[in-house]
């Protein structure tokens, strides 16, 4: 059956790590230089995606009680969320071990 589940629940970022493929300075530079405004406009808006709140706590409450894990994550750091402490929260009531994939920041 299902064990680990991920969600990614923001794109949101406070870093610009060398690694990173959306917010490294050289990612912000192709995207700063690219000329077509409709490119730089869903770029922009996929950098401030986040899950729905509602959505992200059906999906935890509905998952089956053999998973074991949920991990948090997304493009960006997870802990962007406005939520994401209630998120973490109600995955660990119901028993799952929660990892975050987060620069930590917050």
């Amino acid at each position: 059956g299902l064990r680990e589940v991920h969600i990614d629940i923001s794109n949101k970022c406070t870093h610009s790590c060398e690694f990173c493929g959306l917010y490294s300075p050289k990612a912000i530079g192709k995207i700063d230089q690219s000329n077509d405004p409709a490119i730089k406009k869903e770029i922009r808006d996929y950098m401030r995606m986040e899950i729905d709140g509602k959505r992200a706590i059906e999906i935890i409450q509905q998952l089956p009680f053999d998973a074991e894990k949920i991990q948090f994550g997304g493009v960006g750091d997870p802990l962007m969320h406005p939520m994401a402490i209630e998120f973490i929260t109600i995955a660990r009531n119901r028993g799952f071990t929660v990892e975050i994939l987060s620069n930590l920041e917050y």
